[in-house]
């Protein structure tokens, strides 16, 4: 088929590179996605391990929770998470409660003031390594 001289391809190139730049966009909001709910469950599982080796040092010294509490934070070490102390406890048989926080870096959310909070995620563990 034959092109005017006016039409050789042009239509097709603007076509396809908003395609292109349209996949991008949507591409990096799916990544930023995929890193925060990666981020939710990696905290999670975190949180729950957390407890659990609290837990342990709190039945190795049943009378110093700050041992308990090192213990928690040594088992998140290294992994941008934080023990909050506020929620950290200890129930007379052992069992660890505490909560963990974690920032998650992304490439878009955390420059949007409504997807801001997205990137930000908290999660409570429990935990009691005698069951």
């Amino acid at each position: 088929m034959r092109t005017s001289g006016k039409d050789r391809g042009a239509a097709r190139l603007q076509t396809i590179t908003l395609l292109v730049v349209v996949l991008a966009i949507v591409g990096v909001f799916a990544y930023d996605g995929v890193s925060v709910m990666a981020s939710r469950v990696s905290t999670e599982n975190d949180a729950q391990t957390a407890a659990y080796a609290a837990s342990s040092a709190w039945h190795s010294h049943p009378t110093n929770i700050d041992l308990a509490y090192q213990a928690a934070v040594a088992s998140v070490a290294g992994k941008h998470e934080t023990v909050l102390t506020r929620d950290f406890t200890v129930d007379p048989d052992g069992t660890v409660h505490l909560t963990l926080r974690s920032s998650v870096h992304t490439l878009v959310f955390h420059r949007i003031g409504a997807l801001r909070k997205y990137t930000v995620t908290v999660e409570h563990g429990d935990g009691n390594s005698i069951s």
